[in-house]
């Protein structure tokens, strides 16, 4: 693994363990004081477990040491997985929604200005309804693993 640039949390939760805001920062070749940044931001949201570590010698040292929190992890991309689901169903139905006139008409009478409006609609629910069914295949194997 050393030497190849990953994303913090992969990194972290390959190891399962403690590791020090250095060692993560040299194996993401991010910067110390933007990698300090992200992982607070990360634990603040509660992905990351920090520890404080005083260390006493000639002079005195505070280390700080992360880990992946998987339980909420776990919980909170689940949740977001499950909110944009529902994000995309509630667009769906907006679309159709916008345009239920054009979609009360017979395709003969789908002419110019109608046409183009109900190429856009059928074009944005192919996108959204496969988008979906993506996400839905994602959370299956999520539930599942």
């Amino acid at each position: 693994m050393e030497g190849k640039p990953i994303g913090f949390s992969g990194y972290l939760q390959s190891l399962g363990r403690l590791l020090e805001t250095d060692k993560i920062s040299d194996t993401t070749f991010v910067e110390k004081k933007d990698t300090l940044k992200i992982l607070y931001k990360l634990w603040k949201d509660g992905y990351l477990h920090m520890e404080k570590v005083s260390v006493n010698g000639p002079k005195q040292a505070l280390f700080l040491l992360w880990e992946v929190n998987k339980e909420s992890l776990w919980v909170r991309v689940l949740d977001e997985m499950h909110h944009a689901a529902l994000n995309l169903r509630l667009r769906i139905t907006y679309e159709q929604d916008q345009e239920k006139e054009i979609l009360q008409l017979p395709t003969e009478k789908l002419v110019g200005e109608l046409e183009k409006r109900y190429k856009r609609l059928r074009k944005v629910r192919i996108i959204l309804e496969s988008s979906l069914m993506n996400l839905d295949d994602a959370l299956m194997l999520f539930h599942d693993f």
